[in-house]
């Protein structure tokens, strides 16, 4: 149910940032996972417990796709590899100090809420996550963009050049016709493309066997012969490397 709860979330979750906003997806997807986090340590009926876990997935699937997609808005093309990529040496880090609390806490009731109440650190994500200026700047959202950059101009203590971040007269003339039949584009339209539905295809089925390969040694080092704790811990540490050679392999 964890897994079916994950795809859930990953497919509606997209969609929902498309129209109200990376922000406001990923503050209440993080929000809401930590609160039935904390919940379900104190559970005693257990297909609520399941209930709960698939709901928990739903929020983390679809929590994380907004949060990949906000930071590599954030940064320009040249630079998204990295971004992409450096933001799951914290998942590895986490992932290597799950042993030790498995190792430290024997009550997994316990070891649910050493897992859930860290997570209270992102109720500051709504103080300082700005909105992405991608889509902002799609929405028409012009002034909020704006903000936001001198915002950052005062924060970082530089003068940005001066962008005009609202299309002039002529252009918006030229493509009146053009956004007058232009719908806000879904999931499905992928599907329209050949181009695009070819690609999507490769891609879910690369995702599919990557998940299974990934999720099945993941979950299986705890079997295999040693220590089942520093089994777990070396298996995030190996990621550690991959992510960096990522990020080198993909920027040049």
């Amino acid at each position: 149910m964890y897994f079916v709860g994950r795809i859930v979330g990953s497919l509606i979750a997209p969609t929902i940032s498309d129209l109200f906003g990376r922000r406001k997806v990923i503050i209440f997807c993080y929000w809401l996972w930590t609160t039935l986090g904390i919940v379900s340590a104190f559970v005693n009926h257990y297909v609520l417990y399941v209930i709960l876990r698939a709901c928990i997935a739903a929020l983390d699937g679809g929590g994380s796709l907004a949060t990949y997609c906000l930071l590599c808005e954030y940064f320009p093309v040249r630079q998204r590899a990295f971004a992409g990529n450096a933001q799951y040496l914290f998942w590895s880090l986490g992932y290597m100090t799950l042993p030790a609390i498995g190792y430290l806490v024997d009550d997994w009731r316990y070891q649910q809420l050493f897992i859930s109440v860290p997570m209270l650190v992102t109720l500051a994500f709504y103080w300082t996550i700005p909105e992405s200026l991608h889509f902002l700047v799609a929405n028409d959202r012009h002034q909020e963009a704006q903000a936001i950059l001198e915002k950052a101009e005062r924060w970082n203590r530089v003068k940005l050049p001066t962008l005009t971040l609202v299309r002039n007269k002529a252009s918006q003339k030229c493509c009146v016709n053009n956004t007058a039949s232009e719908k806000r584009k879904i999931l499905f339209d992928l599907c329209k493309n050949p181009t695009l539905r070819l690609h999507a295809i490769f891609c879910s089925c690369l995702w599919l066997i990557n998940g299974m390969v990934y999720y099945g040694i993941s979950l299986s080092t705890t079997v295999l012969a040693g220590n089942m704790y520093l089994n777990f811990f070396w298996s995030g540490l190996v990621e550690v490397p991959a992510y960096v050679t990522c990020v080198l392999v993909l920027k040049w």
